[in-house]
Order: structure tokens, then sequence, then C-alpha cells
């Protein structure tokens, strides 16, 4: 198991192999991040390093789960990161630059699918 903690209002993550998406999530987008699980079972996805989409777009997957009656649904949604300073990394003086998600901006899918 590969997990991970980038900060702690993130928690704990675990990593996802893509083998384990493949069919509820789109290849394309398999083969351009890698895949966290957070605490709250939703993913988040990175963009993998090294991959082409990386220097055009600094983006993120956000994918939301949800259970009804054995179907499991959820929403995947691309979000544009922009950089910003904070003095909270680093030390109070310190003018360090952290990847957000810029408001609004992004696109989704959904996607269900039967645990039956």
């Amino acid at each position: 198991v590969i997990s991970r903690r980038l900060t702690a209002a993130l928690g704990k993550q675990v990593f996802v192999p893509p083998r384990l998406l493949y069919g509820l999530i789109p290849t394309a987008l398999l083969s351009a991040y890698d895949l966290w699980q957070n605490e709250d079972g939703s993913l988040i996805g990175d963009v993998k390093p090294g991959h082409p989409i990386g220097d055009a777009l600094r983006t993120r997957l956000a994918v939301s789960l949800s259970e009804v009656g054995g179907t499991v649904s959820g929403a995947v949604r691309r979000l544009c990161l922009v950089d910003e300073p904070t003095p909270e990394v680093g030390g109070p003086n310190a003018a360090s630059i952290v990847p957000r998600v810029a408001a609004a901006q992004g696109a989704s899918s959904t996607f269900a699918a039967s645990s039956a």
C-alpha cells in the first residue's frame, strides 16, 4: 500500500492503481493522472510526472462517489490549478507558492457502476 499525507486538511491518501478503475473512469484520464483515495472515499488525481498534459495544463481531477442500493455513482471533474503565494508554507514570512483550484473552471462527467 502506497500512502501519503500532503497536508493536515487532506489527511492520509492512498494510491489507487489504474487497473482498479478501468471501466469506471475514462482510460485517457487513467493514463494521464495518478489517483489517490482520500479518507472520505473521494479521489483526487494529479498529473503523472512527465506526462505531456502536465506541460500544457496544470490540472487536478476530483472524483466524488456515492452509493445507493448497491449502485455506485460518481462525478469526475477536471480542475485548473493556479499558483497563489501564501505565508503559511515555510514560516510566517515565507513567500512560497502553492497550487489552489481556480474557481468555476473545469470540465465534468458522471458514471455509475453496480456492485451486484
